[in-house]
């Protein structure tokens, strides 16, 4: 088969640049000239992150196929809720350590598709994830309003349709968190079956940082994907049972109206309980 048939995508989600949490270099100057270095677990996180793209590369190499990146919103953590958990407040400083993490990236990258995320992150109508995009001459622009972000994926690259946004329901407990992705592919299903369309064969949600898939006996293939934010305080606080991040994404293969994914998940080394000093 031909490159045409053959598409190895990256589908990756909620990096929250700026955040003390998010991805990001190891080392960035600001705009005042203060450098800052990343903490321990941002170093572990990128070393993951670059660890994910070695394998995406690799196979991509193997398999002869065009590279997609599908990225599913909160690019950058943005000002919020009188957040305290960033390390700049200046978006250019953003912008610059986004492009020292995606330019490596986007410069290999055939067809990039960026979704927007939560308005509190990307700021009304993702002002702020639409500068950034925009530079990139292979991002794929929404069809309809031209603009560099969308609101909703649709694409159909290889015969395989594919449908996702950023925000969706995800069950709160460890053992139901897959359960409300059954109520997505059903609404899913029923939307395209109103509009006379045919349904996709792969939907992806992000926003909780948590992967989840629902019941595979189901036509439509629904993933809740990881993110690439540590626990930032909103979680820690609302649900303090949850003391490790999915830290991640999904490789995707698509051929002649067939897909294949894996996901690599990366688990941080847990805390260990606090005990009694020794005696001395």
């Amino acid at each position: 088969m031909g490159r045409q048939q053959n598409i190895i995508a990256a589908v990756v989600t909620d990096s929250h640049i700026g955040s003390t949490l998010g991805l990001r270099p190891q080392y960035a100057t600001c705009d005042d000239g203060d450098g800052r270095k990343a903490t321990p677990a941002q170093t572990w996180m990128l070393a993951r992150w670059d660890e994910y793209w070695a394998e995406v590369m690799e196979r991509r190499e193997k398999a002869d196929a065009l590279l997609f990146l599908l990225f599913f919103g909160d690019l950058f953590e943005g000002i919020h809720h009188r957040n305290t958990q960033l390390w700049s407040t200046n978006d250019a400083d953003w912008y610059k350590a986004a492009d020292e993490l995606f330019a490596p990236i986007m410069e290999k990258v055939d067809y990039g598709f960026f979704v927007r995320g939560t308005e509190a992150h990307s700021g009304p109508s993702a002002t702020v994830d639409e500068k950034w995009v925009n530079q990139w001459d292979n991002a794929v622009h929404e069809p309809v309003t031209k603009a560099a972000t969308w609101w909703y994926l649709d694409i159909e690259p290889a015969g395989v349709r594919i449908q996702g946004a950023h925000k969706g329901p995800i069950g709160r407990m460890s053992h139901t968190e897959g359960n409300p992705l059954n109520t997505v592919a059903s609404q899913v299903m029923g939307q395209a079956l109103k509009a006379g369309r045919p349904p996709p064969a792969l939907y992806f949600q992000a926003h909780n940082h948590t992967y989840a898939e629902n019941n595979p006996a189901m036509p439509i293939r629904v993933v809740a994907l990881p993110a690439w934010q540590l626990i930032p305080g909103y979680l820690a606080s609302s649900r303090p049972y949850t003391q490790l991040a999915d830290i991640g994404g999904v490789i995707l293969t698509c051929q002649s109206g067939e897909f294949d994914y894996d996901v690599r998940l990366y688990k941080p080394t847990p805390r260990r309980p606090w005990t009694l000093p020794k005696k001395s």
